[in-house]
């Protein structure tokens, strides 16, 4: 029992604790002095650190001592980076599970040509094949490869000191292909600091990054084969990732992989799970279970409820005492070797479970890297990493459409029974992998240079410093200033007039692998119609299938200024986003995109299972800035931002037919007018669809999970997501309301020169669990909310308290409409046909009614705007 928990130890407690067989779970968790764990029943841990425990520790020391481990923009929360503010959660783990669910699972041959850009034909081609000859031919590489060989081949050589060999082999094998001080990729151990620049403190076991910017920093290669760098790097600085595993069975082989790409010989590339756990039975019973590495599927077990068959030696005919005593013995030796045998199939059961639930920890752990390089890098396309066991690798590959595993690689040649490795010889696919990582160019490692020139971020240390500070002066560190002063050089108008903008430090940014990792940045610009503007960039990657945003905002525009009637006809501008300028950038036929795409147009899948690869582009949106809800000054004016925000989504509704379908807290902004009135101001229309048109035009649902209507949450029978409806949007925004008022407080203050502004603080609260519950228990947990009244009633906080009666009577309509829904269900499954208005639930959720809640606010009327109402409203 002992060796089989060894091998299991070193990854275990990076999972949630959700996922551990209660045995484990009943262990308890260590408190760290050096973090404040949650205790928030979620079943997700604290994300401070995440990091491999010391090998040689417990399983339960594990789980004890750990940083537990770690979203798809899909549905996450937009963060506000200065701020970080709680509401939001750090954990992103159920963003990053959903995409892993959806990732693709292929072969060497096809990684290697569409993310590493290697020819179809690279085994036969002789540009390929003489760079992977001279690779291992080299004197150098030789000599790293038996160094690291020799490692593997240690008993228990413990995954630390893997790190920084495998680096040196690698870098050898860049600088037989033509890496030099000053150009080329370079790996080097980054464990055990967290990269800096982050939304999580994670570790990386070694990063990728070009020469130029590791020889600028000041480290010395030498001097990190125990430790991580002197001088750390951050996300933004990074080309690549490797995490590393002491065993075989973290790697992913594809058998739980949904989507598997046929091989070019028209095969499933799912492959065995190695060091599978094993039991080697004796007859009698009495031996413990037998850890075995074998490569092979096991034979299936005897089920606990079979009874062994036991030769005897006495006639089972006899009634002599002599023959019952023997027959009493013999049954009571096969009762005690059957329940040992019991005993030995469950633990075999339960270490298979353990080793699948690290086997998904390691996948999360990886998705989390990711997470940071596509949110907190800069505007990167894409990232690709490894996850590394004694002898194989496995190439990753994450995008804002799909995530990709590479069946694991063999590095060196294998004689015999493994893990021993009997040449000091790598593998022509290793070779081949080496080839194509150090070729690419900086547009195929993700940086995308067409927007955006600048290159010291990635190639020049200092110039980072100087834009954020030292990350070890945690009060003057500012990682939002990654990108000031940063040119962006763009065309204006259908003659393509060439302005440029300058950016400024990052507003907020929507964290996420797949989806459109919007991020927010501050700029200026000298362009004659802008000069002297507050300005902000907003840099996203939406789905081309979907319409823009720009296409929704100068439609709602153009009919706001065309509108007839009305006390002030164009009144709908005032709560309307402007945009000056939309450009979009393809990612180009060289690119690994355009490669995906073509490859998942005619990719043939096991059992029948079809990936459907989504076409983005990068686009630059160029508008005015927009303030954030913690800005505003008096709570009366939260109210009226609130009120607003209601009518200009009806109008929207009502007049161009817009639906917005993404309502949450970071989409409702403020501007203030030339004469100083406050205006609510609906943004960011990503999402958005025409009325006549809510079905999803993205293979994502629409919404941010903590806001989105419970009846969204899940797919109907034909997997599909419902049709977005009206109230939906009424709902989401209902539930902004709600969570603001019941998990903050704020106290009225004033600033430095007498103005008055909330300080906001958030208050623990039963709402806290809708950001960490998945959907299906989000739903549960907003149905009991909106139907049960007798079992829970919200109670704002201090300084939010006028809001009591808004929330109070619109959970009122909404339940009343939900209960009037499932009467009409249940009418009609006994065949009574009564109808149902499912746009307003039977009018429960009506525009008139929930205007009128909201149209005063602590004794006083709230400003209208919207008197262009259809009939009907």
């Amino acid at each position: 029992m002992t060796a089989a928990v060894f091998f299991l130890d070193p990854l275990l407690a990076f999972y949630p604790t959700r996922f551990y067989h209660r045995d484990i779970m009943a262990l308890g968790a260590k408190n760290d002095s050096n973090s404040s764990p949650r205790n928030d029943g979620s079943g997700f841990p604290s994300t401070q650190e995440r990091k491999t425990p010391p090998p040689k520790e417990s399983v339960a020391e594990q789980i004890r001592s750990s940083v537990q481990s770690t979203p798809l923009s899909n549905h996450a929360p937009t963060v506000n980076p200065t701020a970080n503010p709680d509401y939001l959660v750090a954990d992103f783990d159920r963003y990053i599970l959903d995409d892993l669910r959806d990732r693709v699972f292929m072969s060497a041959d096809h990684y290697f040509s569409n993310i590493l850009h290697l020819p179809a034909d690279w085994r036969a081609n002789g540009e390929i094949t003489s760079k992977i000859e001279a690779v291992k031919n080299d004197v150098v590489f030789k000599n790293h490869v038996k160094a690291y060989v020799a490692l593997c081949n240690q008993s228990n050589p413990g995954e630390k000191n893997f790190y920084h060999p495998h680096s040196l082999m690698c870098n050898s094998a860049f600088d037989v292909l033509g890496a030099t001080e000053d150009s080329g990729l370079g790996i080097y151990r980054q464990d055990a600091k967290p990269v800096d620049g982050g939304l999580e403190k994670n570790i990386p076991d070694t990063l990728g990054v070009l020469r130029a910017m590791f020889n600028s920093s000041g480290n010395v290669v030498d001097n990190m084969k125990d430790k991580g760098p002197e001088y750390n790097f951050s996300w933004a600085q990074t080309m690549h990732w490797q995490e590393f595993k002491p065993n075989e069975y973290y790697l992913d082989e594809g058998t739980e992989a949904t989507y598997r790409a046929m091989t070019p010989e028209g095969e499933d590339p799912k492959g065995e799970v190695r060091g599978k756990t094993t039991v080697r039975r004796d007859p009698g019973g009495v031996l413990p279970p037998v850890k075995s590495r074998t490569g092979s599927t096991t034979k299936k077990r005897r089920s606990e409820d079979e009874t062994p068959h036991v030769h005897s030696k006495y006639r089972r005919s006899g009634t002599t005492p002599e023959v019952s005593k023997a027959r009493r013995g013999t049954d009571e030796s096969v009762a005690l070797s059957s329940a040992k045998e019991g005993i030995a199939v469950e633990d075999v059961a339960r270490r298979k479970e353990e080793e699948t639930q690290a086997r998904r920890a390691a996948r999360l752990q990886c998705g989390h890297y990711a997470h940071e390089m596509l949110s907190s890098a800069g505007f990167r396309t894409h990232c690709i990493g490894a996850l590394v066991t004694v002898g194989r690798i496995q190439p990753l590959y994450y995008d804002h459409s799909v995530i990709i595993v590479c069946k694991p690689i063999d590095m060196f040649i294998w004689h015999g029974k493994r893990p021993k490795i009997t040449e000091e010889v790598v593998t022509n696919e290793f070779a081949a992998m080496l080839v194509g990582l150090g070729g690419l160019t900086l547009k195929q490692r993700g940086i995308q240079e067409e927007l955006c020139d600048d290159r010291a971020l990635i190639e020049n240390y200092k110039a980072y410093m100087d834009r954020c500070g030292d990350p070890k002066d945690k009060e003057n560190f500012d990682k939002t200033a990654m990108f000031v002063g940063v040119k962006l050089k763009l065309k204006l108008g259908e003659d393509d007039k060439k302005v440029e903008v300058t950016l400024g430090r990052v507003l907020s940014r929507q964290p996420g692998i797949v989806g459109r990792s919007t991020c927010v940045v501050e700029a200026t610009s000298e362009h004659d119609e802008w000069k002297g503007k507050e300005l902000v960039v907003k840099v996203s990657w939406p789905a081309t299938s979907r319409k823009s945003e720009t296409e929704f905002v100068i439609t709602a525009r153009e009919k706001a200024r065309s509108m007839p009637e009305g006390k002030r006809p164009d009144w709908a501008l005032d709560h309307l986003p402007d945009i000056l300028l939309s450009q979009d950038f393809d990612h180009g036929a060289d690119s690994t995109q355009a490669n995906l795409v073509a490859f998942f147009a005619k990719a043939m899948f096991a059992e029948a299972e079809k990936f459907e690869y989504e076409k983005r582009v990068c686009r630059i949106t160029v508008q005015e800035r927009l303030y954030p809800l913690e800005e505003l000054r008096t709570v009366q004016e939260y109210a009226q931002v609130f009120f607003d925000i209601l009518q200009i989504h009806k109008w929207l509704y009502d007049h161009p037919g817009i639906l917005h379908r993404d309502i949450s807290p970071g989409n409702i902004m403020w501007r203030r007018t030339v004469d100083g009135h406050l205006r609510g101001v609906l943004n960011d229309f990503d999402l958005s669809a025409y009325r006549h048109e809510t079905g999803p035009s993205s293979r994502q649902r629409t919404g941010t999970l903590p806001y989105m209507a419970f009846e969204l949450l899940n797919n109907d029978n034909n997997g599909h997501p419902p049709k977005h409806l009206y109230r939906h949007d009424v709902e989401s925004i209902f539930y902004v309301i709600l969570l603001l008022c019941c998990r903050y407080e704020v106290v009225a203050t004033q600033d430095l020169d007498g103005r008055p502004i909330l300080e906001r603080t958030h208050v623990p609260s039963p709402f806290d669990s809708w950001y960490k519950l998945d959907r299906d228990g989000l739903k549960n947990a907003k149905i009991a909310f909106s139907t049960r009244h007798d079992s829970f009633s919200p109670v704002v906080n201090s300084g939010f308290t006028d809001f009591q009666p808004w929330i109070n009577r619109i959970r009122l309509q909404f339940g009343g409409g939900f209960n009037a829904q499932d009467q009409n269900k249940r009418y009609k499954d006994l065949g009574v046909s009564e109808s149902f208005d499912d746009e307003t639930l039977q009018a429960w959720v009506s525009y008139s009614l929930i205007v009128k809640i909201c149209s005063e606010f602590a004794g006083s009327a709230l400003i209208v705007h919207n008197d262009q109402l259809k009939e009907g409203a």
